[in-house]
């Protein structure tokens, strides 16, 4: 894998991190898929034989009105290493969409599965309305979540 190759594999990647189905879900990830990818790091190192990126200290990437901060972030890619298979982030992690945030000590995207785990301290703020867990899996095609240890939420009468 070319440098060149593995930039644009990093904006590939990026643009599936924030490609999600806008109705009724997490912001505005869909639309900010098209928009170009700014990333920042201390550190970014490219492995050909494992088919990974890492990026390390105060990774920032911003894509549209959508943003994800982290200490770090890991992208992993299949055996063929021709798709995403897997985007890891942790220390932190912010993902925040036109006004909707999630929030973790560590979130992991599963593309095949469609899911993003949120895992230690797991907030998602939308429309006004807050879900507290220690840990929540939520599903980016329906915007279904399921929330475990001590859930706490705060509803808004009249939001969504």
């Amino acid at each position: 894998m070319t440098f060149l190759r593995a930039i644009l594999v990093l904006i590939f990647t990026t643009t599936y991190v924030v490609a999600q189905d806008t109705a009724g879900q997490f912001g505005s990830l869909a639309e900010d898929s098209s928009q170009p990818i700014e990333a920042k790091a201390d550190k970014m190192e490219i492995d050909e034989e494992t088919g990974q990126i890492q990026m390390s200290g105060a990774v920032e990437i911003i894509q549209g009105l959508t943003k994800l901060t982290a200490a770090f972030v890991r992208i992993e890619y299949t055996e063929d290493q021709s798709d995403i298979e897997t985007i890891y982030a942790s220390g932190s992690v912010y993902l925040e969409s036109s006004g909707d945030v999630a929030k973790g000590d560590e979130a992991t995207y599963q593309l095949s599965e469609n899911m993003i785990y949120l895992n230690g301290n797991a907030m998602l703020l939308q429309a006004g309305n807050t879900l507290n867990a220690e840990n929540i899996e939520l599903n980016t095609d329906t915007g279904s979540a399921v929330m475990t240890g001590r859930v706490s939420t705060t509803l808004i009468p009249g939001g969504n």
